[in-house]
């Protein structure tokens, strides 16, 4: 049986802050500590690293407000930091929203803006979901809810 490396999520406890932390078989690799100011919304393997979506604490999630921390799956080392909250991990691209409509439930469109990253860079885009259709528009040729085909 191969074991497969998990990704933990400690949360905080004071006096220790939350960790972000990952395990192969019962042995600790890394671990890498979060500010006690932000705390994790999620995390995802993708494009070659492991992204970790960090809100402020206490607080609604605002995509403005929040960051995503590109890390090296291997070391624990911090690679990157982007503005927004991490919305899609892919192997080929991750899609981070900068900024978004309040709530999808109360509008017809949900509007939004999001950086995506690749290996070959990143880019702004803009895009809507229309509440009937499950669709979003965009200037992407082909991007459907929360999958977004980059090609």
């Amino acid at each position: 049986m191969i074991a497969a490396p998990v990704y933990l999520y400690d949360p905080p406890s004071p006096p220790q802050p939350a960790w972000i932390r990952r395990v192969d078989g019962a042995e600790t690799r890394w671990t890498l500590p979060l500010p006690a100011d932000l705390t994790r919304q999620s995390a995802q393997l993708g494009l070659g690293g492991l992204w970790i979506s960090l809100c402020p604490a206490g607080g609604v999630i605002a995509a403005p407000l929040c960051e995503t921390w590109q890390i090296n799956p291997q070391t624990g080392e911090r690679l990157n930091s982007w503005p927004g909250e991490l919305w899609t991990a892919q192997a080929d691209a991750v899609v981070l929203v900068t900024d978004r409509s309040r709530s999808f439930d109360a509008l017809e469109v949900f509007t939004f803006q999001a950086t995506v990253v690749q290996a070959a860079g990143s880019r702004a885009v803009t895009g809507q979901l229309d509440r009937k259709s499950t669709r979003l528009n965009s200037s992407h040729r082909c991007i459907s809810y929360a999958v977004f085909c980059l090609k």
